[in-house]
């Protein structure tokens, strides 16, 4: 982990060949749907830089994120298959979506 990850993220953006950065954070988790849990590997991201430089996902139900969301989650379609849940799910934390292209 980057102990100033502001600081580096501020000095590769200054950079006058760098146009645009994001960061992101890889980690695991367990997700609960009232049965059981699921292990997941998840990623912390920085919604509004991501939907801009790496958009490659297509919401089918609930929204994108955005830098106002917190304690935000976008799950995958089939994750919500497999573990029983409805993509009509209303949780302002669950949108479900699905890798597009």
């Amino acid at each position: 982990m980057i102990s100033d990850s502001q600081k580096v993220a501020e000095l590769v953006r200054a950079q006058p060949h760098v146009s645009n950065s994001m960061t992101r954070i890889e980690f695991s988790a367990l997700l609960n749907n009232g049965r059981n849990d699921q292990p997941v590997l998840a990623e912390g991201i920085e919604p509004d830089r991501e939907a801009r430089l790496a958009p490659v996902l297509s919401v089918v139900s609930g929204r994108q994120l955005n830098d106002r969301d917190q304690f935000s989650i976008v799950l995958a379609k089939e994750w919500l298959t497999d573990c029983g849940w409805s993509q009509a799910t209303t949780s302002p934390c669950s949108p479900a979506c699905q890798r597009g292209g």
